[in-house]
């Protein structure tokens, strides 16, 4: 409850508006894309491509005027962007990258979705992606979608952790039970990020090849 409390009121207001990541489209090839739907309102997204510059004016260049992005600091705090039309994000874009792995709030101001595209190499090989103990945003290194033990293959969870997922204007909130497991089992989609919280640091490992 107390994890709970911390993200609603990070993001004052953020319960009421509507988000999800809608059925993105990717390519599993060496060098793919992934799109991503903002819808209206706050959106938890992810970058899952390796990139030459994965910065925030780099990866969202074009958001609409008021747009603004949210990310989650170690400490705690919020680094918090505005973008302005006609002059590009504030402060300066290059101080914010989103690597795979990692992930954001995206505000979308307008009454329309926004649509953007991720483009860069899909991760393979050996991929740890760290998740310290407390309260972290984070996603899936690669670009699958599926159940966060069994497909992405993170089943280091520990009794009591907990994921936090936003979606339909609400969160959904599953709790890890040792010798249990998920209750409900966290389904996470490509392009989405999602708070996690566990009592002590751990690391998702996989070993992922395109066939």
């Amino acid at each position: 409850m107390r994890t709970k409390t911390l993200i609603l009121s990070a993001l004052v207001g953020a319960a009421g508006l509507a988000a999800a990541v809608a059925d993105p489209v990717y390519s599993l090839n060496a060098v793919g894309y992934i799109n991503v739907t903002c819808t209206p309102g706050f959106t938890l997204l992810a970058n899952q491509l390796n990139s030459t510059n994965a910065t925030l004016g780099s990866l969202l260049p074009n958001a609409e005027d008021g747009s603004m992005f949210y990310k989650f600091m170690p400490n705690g705090s919020w680094s918090i962007y505005t973008y302005y039309g006609g002059y590009g994000w504030d402060p300066d874009p290059t101080t914010c990258s989103i690597q795979p792995g990692e992930g954001g709030f995206f505000l979308n101001p307008q009454t329309t979705n926004l649509v953007f595209t991720f483009v860069g190499e899909v991760p393979q090989g050996n991929l740890t992606n760290s998740l310290p103990s407390g309260l972290a945003i984070r996603s899936s290194i690669v670009p699958q979608a599926g159940t966060l033990d069994t497909a992405l293959g993170f089943t280091n969870s520990i009794d009591g952790d907990m994921f936090y997922q936003w979606t339909n204007q609400n969160w959904s909130i599953c709790t890890y039970y040792g010798g249990y497991g998920w209750d409900p089992v966290p389904v996470v989609k490509v392009g989405e990020s999602f708070f996690y919280s566990t009592s002590q640091s751990t690391k998702w490992v996989r070993n992922f090849v395109i066939q």
